[in-house]
């Protein structure tokens, strides 16, 4: 629905009838207020509210392994987010607040268990996308708070930078581009990876976190054949080996590799 040429509203509602999950709905409003009109404007300001009813996965009340098995009844879990911020043509901003009540999990043991009350997550988040002359900037930034830590495990900051510069060569025929990429995020007590339930359970042994993943790349194209060299978690050369892509599980060593993709067609 769209009013006065800056002002649009939109939404969707879902609902779900049968038998296992029947009553799971989902709720879903947005509105933009742009400041001017959706053509000429200094930006748009947005506020949206999303509440989800649901049952259970059968996974989390039922399961028999030969190490793990419950057999429990649960209740729905109710998730309810409050977002808004500004739009500015390739730059936003804003902030999310989620309310999970109920919510589900896998404890310190990897036994399925549901909280009596509710948490609270907030989010300060800002993402842009800059093209200044030759070159492409990506990148993104975020601050998350979970007022339970013991249930819901966050890291405090994460932030992704990716830098590019462009060239047109040989009268345009080609095009060669080269640059970084950089991902942070700071040090927490991720989920542990449990095999035996191919599932995530909490656990407070190890964190991991505060190492920057960091990787340059060089690429060229030349009509419809691509080739790239590019040299992975850079960072690694310097001998910190406190890499994980979750606990017990390293990421990937710094390695150097290359591609050719040639489309015939």
């Amino acid at each position: 629905m769209s009013l006065f040429k800056s002002f649009y509203l939109n939404g969707t509602a879902k609902l779900i009838t049968g038998t296992t999950a029947a009553g799971d709905f989902e709720l879903f409003g947005k509105l933009r207020q742009y400041l001017g009109t959706d053509s000429r404007n200094l930006g748009n300001l947005f506020f949206s509210v999303r509440l989800l009813n649901q049952q259970p996965a059968w996974f989390y009340e039922r399961y028999q392994s030969n190490h793990f098995r419950w057999d429990q009844t649960l209740v729905k879990s109710q998730y309810l987010t409050f977002a808004g911020g500004y739009t500015f043509k390739t730059f936003e901003a804003g902030a999310e607040w989620n309310l999970l009540d109920k919510h589900i999990y896998l404890d310190e043991n990897a036994h399925a268990r549901q909280t009596s009350g509710t948490i609270k997550v907030f989010r300060l988040y800002s993402n842009f996308h800059l093209n200044p002359g030759k070159f492409d900037i990506i990148g993104n930034v975020n601050y998350q708070l979970s007022d339970n830590d013991t249930l819901v495990r966050l890291p405090d900051l994460s932030a992704r930078l990716r830098v590019a510069f462009h060239q047109q060569l040989f009268k345009n025929a080609a095009t060669f581009q080269t640059g970084f990429e950089a991902v942070w995020f700071s040090a927490y007590y991720a989920d542990a990876y449990m095999p035996a339930l191919r599932a995530f359970y909490l656990q407070n042994d190890k964190q991991i976190g505060d190492y920057p993943f960091i990787d340059v790349f060089i690429g060229l194209k030349v009509k419809r054949a691509r080739i790239f060299v590019k040299y992975a978690n850079l960072f690694g050369l310097t001998g910190d080996y406190s890499y994980y892509a979750s606990p017990h599980y390293p990421a990937r060593d710094h390695r150097l590799y290359f591609g050719v993709s040639w489309r015939f067609y």
